[in-house]
């Protein structure tokens, strides 16, 4: 190992040596790329300069030329007359008002045409009352309606009369019938009274019936009066109901036509001044005539305008044109006598560039050995490098071997250690295994059992009372199995919770989380809280569960109770009630006291 270090240093000697003659050379190739950089740099630029004074000398040739035309196109240009002594605006707003003028003629056309449509219409349905006063009509509406008002009157009079007439011989046919039967029950009597049967004589026997006889022949009487006077009352009732029929239809009749005349009479107004409007407008649809733009007449005022506001502009731009030429010249003879100054210093800057590439170019033939020099330095660096890689390795791998001897005599003897002290710990950790096994795993499983069995009863209890103090159904009760789901019971038959009605499904789910909320409270003292959150507990419920819940929210006496509700009927409970409102992308929240 002593006799490999002393030739490794030897090869580090060396490749000093030649590391500090590269440097050496590295100073000499920086000072070379310097002058390359510059002879770079002052070629680019002169071929700059070059390149900029074949441009400037392509614009002043095109700028001589464009001059040229401009000028021809000057001696040749018409600017004509200008049309008015208007402005843009001016005629645009012209054109506005004889837009709006033509909209109104054209809306006041269409409102003609429909009025004339309903005039006519109405004119149709009631021809003989076109010109008919519409005072007068109502006169007569009114003398109808009271002609119909008393003979209607009159009718029901007379037909009360009738009806009297009408009982009067319901009872006087009544009272023949009953004197008819009792003669014919004195006849099969005999000699006893009809009334006591007792017996009695012939000549009082005869004295009955000659009385009922003459009874009956004046009822007899009265009823063909009455029959008589039936139907003379009926001749007068049906001759009433024929008069009031006519009133009635006259003042019916006069009851459609008078409102129709009052809309044609409106209607035909307002058609007269619709089209004395439209004649106000027709007249105002003229435009003057421009001196010096009189063509085009036959068409309308906006087409008319539109024309010369287009001539207008045409000689707006045709003055822009001539005064945009005339500056164009200017810039251009301007812009030449700049392109002559910055030819003429091109020329210097490139005389100087020239200079400076041949001084560049001697210095550089200076440094034109350099690179074969640093070739062989390189080379002869890459033998030295690997005779000192092949020595370094075997340095390395002998001190490894070395380190590695020792290194296992300590692994071995700290194995040694490690197995005395793992027996140990089997030792022990064996008796905690038996222990766990045998005594603390089966009675944490039996104190689980008897705690899980004792919350189960207590949540049990709990949400029984909570469920029969919100479900008004006396004949259903629920209860916790021992899987804490709650089963449903009614009349001793099980029932599904999702058969359940809203109001009660939303009463088992509040009875639940109260029940857990008051179980969570008595087994974790960290959770002990007077602060109870409801979120819509009311959804679905009766009126009767709404009072229900009520008293149950009395009876829990929490310090604060945070209800989340859509239902307004259980605010009245509440202290303070907050209003969120959404509207849009904003959410409004508003105090407000119960």
């Amino acid at each position: 190992i002593d006799e490999q270090s002393q030739i490794q240093k030897d090869y580090i000697a060396q490749e000093q040596k030649i590391q500090s003659d590269l440097e050496q050379y590295d100073i000499r190739q920086k000072e070379k790329h310097n002058l390359v950089i510059r002879h770079t740099d002052t070629k680019s630029k002169l071929d700059g300069e070059q390149h900029m004074r074949a441009q400037s000398e392509k614009t002043d040739q095109n700028n001589k030329e464009r001059i040229k035309q401009l000028e021809d196109k000057l001696r040749t240009f018409d600017l004509g007359v200008k049309p008015t002594t208007k402005s843009i605006n001016e005629i645009n707003a012209e054109i506005d008002q004889f837009r709006q003028l033509h909209e109104n003629i054209t809306t006041t056309r269409t409102e003609i045409m429909t009025l004339q449509k309903q005039v006519n219409s109405l004119a149709s349905k009631i021809p003989n009352y076109i010109d008919s006063d519409i005072a007068q009509l109502e006169e007569q509406l009114r003398q109808h309606t009271l002609a119909f008002d008393s003979q209607n009157n009159t009718l029901n009079e007379q037909t009360k009369k009738q009806d009297d007439v009408k009982t009067a011989q319901i009872n006087t046919k009544s009272d023949i019938r009953n004197i008819q039967n009792n003669l014919s029950d004195l006849e099969k009597l005999g000699a006893k009274c009809t009334l006591c049967g007792q017996v009695i004589t012939k000549d009082h026997r005869d004295g009955q019936k000659d009385d009922l006889q003459g009874r009956l022949d004046t009822l007899q009487v009265r009823s063909d009066e009455l029959q008589k006077e039936f139907k003379a009352q009926s001749n007068i009732i049906e001759q009433l109901g024929v008069q009031c029929s006519d009133s009635q239809d006259k003042v019916d009749s006069l009851k459609v036509v008078i409102p129709d005349a009052k809309e044609y009479a409106r209607l035909s107004g307002a058609l007269k001044d619709l089209q004395e409007k439209s004649k106000n407008l027709d007249s105002q649809n003229v435009v003057s005539v421009e001196p010096g733009f009189a063509q085009n007449m036959t068409k309308s005022p906006v087409d008319y305008l539109s024309a010369l506001k287009d001539a207008l502009v045409d000689y707006n731009n045709a003055q822009d044109t001539l005064s945009n030429t005339k500056e164009e010249i200017a810039h251009l003879n301007d812009q030449n006598k700049q392109i002559g100054i910055e030819i003429s210093m091109s020329i210097e800057r490139t005389s100087e560039y020239t200079t400076q590439l041949d001084q560049i170019s001697e210095q550089l033939k200076l440094y034109d050995n350099d690179d074969k020099a640093i070739s062989d330095l390189k080379y002869a660096l890459k033998d030295a490098q690997e005779s000192l890689r092949q020595i370094n390795d075997k340095l390395s791998t002998n001190k490894a071997n070395l380190a590695t001897g020792h290194k296992k005599i300590s692994d071995l003897e700290s194995d040694i250690k490690d197995a005395e002290n793992w027996q140990k710990m089997y030792a022990k950790y064996d008796a905690y295994k038996r222990w766990l096994n045998d005594f603390f795993i089966p009675n944490v499983s039996s104190i689980e059992k008897s705690v899980l069995l004792r919350i189960q009863n207590d949540f049990n209890d709990s949400y029984r009372d909570w469920y029969a103090q919100l479900v008004c159904d006396t004949t259903k009760d629920s209860r916790i199995d021992e899987e804490f789901t709650p089963i449903i019971e009614q009349d001793g038959f099980t029932q599904q919770v999702e058969y359940l009605s809203g109001g009660e499904k939303t009463s088992v789910a509040l009875a639940y989380r109260l029940a857990l909320n008051y179980a969570m409270r008595r087994q974790t003292p960290s959770l002990q809280s007077n602060l109870l959150i409801l979120d819509e507990p009311t959804d679905g419920m009766s009126q009767a569960q709404l009072e229900n819940l009520k008293s149950l929210l009395e009876k829990l006496n929490s310090k604060q109770i945070i209800l989340v509700s859509h239902d307004r009927e259980i605010t009245s409970q509440m202290d303070n009630v907050f209003d969120v409102v959404k509207n849009s992308d904003a959410t409004s929240v508003t105090l407000r006291l119960a």
